[in-house]
């Protein structure tokens, strides 16, 4: 792996072991590398895609979650969508967590027909390219 992918690797094992968590396998790594991660252009030697550290960082200290498949979504804890999500009802991210939308992903609500709320103690964190609707 080029040098760039190889410091995000070192970094993002280093914030899971700060935070107490176990090694990830490379299997893990190269999941965690990939969220939010931005595509290279095409090209004949197929360079992968461009870790983005606070993306893969956020993906390995919070495992993804999604909406439930029917019925309001409650985020009670921290919560990585890390890829496009339709939620079917309402949200409400309640005291005490995080709703993080990665680079380049939706979250579509459909906030004309249900409602995001936070909780006075809960956030929600959107990264610049990421979105909700």
């Amino acid at each position: 792996a080029p040098p760039i992918v190889g410091g995000a690797a070192a970094a993002v094992q280093g914030a899971v072991l700060a935070a107490g968590g176990d090694p990830l396998t490379s299997i893990e790594m190269r999941e965690v590398l990939r969220a939010g991660a931005t595509p290279q252009a095409a090209d004949a030697r197929d360079i992968g895609p461009l870790p983005n550290l606070r993306g893969a960082i956020d993906r390995a200290l919070h495992p993804e979650c999604g909406p439930p498949a029917f019925g309001d979504w409650i985020v009670s804890d921290t919560c990585v969508v890390s890829r496009n999500l339709a939620v079917p009802a309402n949200v409400d991210v309640e005291d005490g967590a995080s709703l993080i939308v990665l680079p380049r992903v939706t979250l579509d609500i459909v906030l004309r027909q249900h409602s995001l709320e936070v909780r006075p103690e809960g956030q929600v964190f959107v990264h610049p390219s990421g979105r909700i609707r």
